[in-house]
């Protein structure tokens, strides 16, 4: 069996086995399993079954309005899962693990460890969006020292056609 964690999001700390016998639909209706209380998700917004001839877990979009991401990129078509996927709908976060949770407990050892690795993978992306900002900058800092010393391309150009 499988597991479906929720990490971030109103109802972070909640987790799901994922039957083997039958799909996990996951949306806002109050009927399912695995409801979410989060506006931005369809009443029956994606499920998650199992195929029994290869036994992997698969994820498919239920036709909602704001679609699903999967590890950041938008699911149109079923989908494989493997291990520690990140599932996001509307405003909440979720990871599949292809284990099955023994308890209360190690759910929320499991989801701790995960937002921690979620937090750690947004301060290296910030860390790497600040380096690329600061090469622009000195790059933009470089180019306006060379154009103020009658340095660059056009103001050469222009030198020229005034003689």
């Amino acid at each position: 069996m499988a597991t479906l964690l929720v990490i971030s999001g109103r109802n972070e700390g909640e987790w799901y086995s994922i039957p083997e016998d039958r799909p996990l639909v996951v949306g806002r209706e109050e009927t399912l399993i695995a409801e979410l209380l989060d506006p931005a998700v369809s009443r029956r917004h994606f499920e998650i079954r199992r195929n029994e001839s290869n036994g992997r877990y698969y994820l498919a979009d239920l036709k909602s309005r704001n679609g699903v991401r999967v590890e950041g990129r938008r699911i149109k078509s079923l989908h494989p899962l493997v291990n520690e996927n990140l599932i996001q709908v509307g405003y909440t976060l979720m990871v599949y693990v292809d284990v099955d949770v023994e308890d209360d407990d190690d759910a929320q050892r499991r989801i701790r460890a995960a937002q921690k690795k979620q937090a750690e993978h947004i301060a290296a992306v910030r860390e790497h969006e600040a380096e690329i900002e600061d090469k622009a900058r000195r790059r933009e800092q470089r180019n306006r020292r060379a154009m103020g010393k009658g340095g660059g391309f056009f103001s050469s150009l222009f030198r020229r056609s005034r003689k």
